[in-house]
């Protein structure tokens, strides 16, 4: 899925958190960075789901950009 397919899909769900009187839910729980590569951990709610999130990142032209994401589904 491209990002642009990804930015349609988000876009398509409704009702939004703040339409739906839903809290958001948006925590970084651990971020190590090591030279031009960093993991975090963050927690966020998403279409009534609480997912888990590793993103790894990678520094390009002294950019950081996102290189992989694993999600584990918390509820």
């Amino acid at each position: 899925m491209s990002v642009d397919d990804f930015a349609k899909f988000v876009d398509s769900k409704s009702p939004s958190h703040k339409e739906n009187g839903d809290p958001i839910v948006l925590e970084t729980l651990s971020l190590e960075i090591a030279g031009d590569t960093a993991v975090a951990r963050v927690r966020d709610a998403y279409i009534g789901l609480v997912f888990l999130d590793t993103l790894s990142f990678l520094k390009v032209n002294g950019k950081w950009v996102i290189y992989n994401k694993l999600f584990h589904v918390e509820s």
